[in-house]
């Protein structure tokens, strides 16, 4: 499992977070995760502080894990991991509740125009205080 997420197996001696990169960190959340094959894993901005390569190891591993079952949440204020992973359904939720659902394109609409069609076409209201969070089965967006 090390070898699949680009780690040394020698982290393993280290203490938890001790000495490890933003990109190791990440990678070794991935690790755990892949440790526990979980049915359905919650990543929150997994994506957040990683180079190029990295993320599209981390997206090769989520693709991998989508394909034998595990089910993924995944939130993300970036959509370059939309683009990466195999997005399959879309939710915007607000307020606790979920006000629309789609498919991969309406996360790339939402990356691409942000919520603002939202309240003309949809008639979902939003205020600046609020927190809007788009959820699927394996694609979140956040906005604060």
């Amino acid at each position: 499992a090390y070898e699949e997420v680009d780690l040394d197996s020698d982290m393993a001696s280290r203490h938890l977070n001790e000495g490890y990169s933003g990109g190791e960190k990440k990678r070794n959340e991935i690790l755990q995760m892949l440790l526990l094959s979980p049915s359905l894993a919650l990543i929150d901005e997994i994506d957040s502080g990683l180079d190029v390569d990295a993320l599209a190891l981390i997206a090769s591993v989520i693709n991998r894990l989508k394909e034998q079952g595990t089910t993924f949440i995944i939130i993300s204020h970036y959509d370059r991991l939309y683009e990466l992973v195999n997005v399959n359904k879309t939710a915007v939720m607000v307020n606790g509740k979920i006000q629309l659902e789609g498919d991969a394109s309406l996360a790339k609409r939402i990356s691409k125009e942000g919520y603002s069609f939202l309240e003309k076409e949809y008639g979902i209201k939003l205020q600046k205080e609020e927190k809007v969070v788009s959820l699927g089965s394996c694609a979140v967006k956040q906005v604060l």
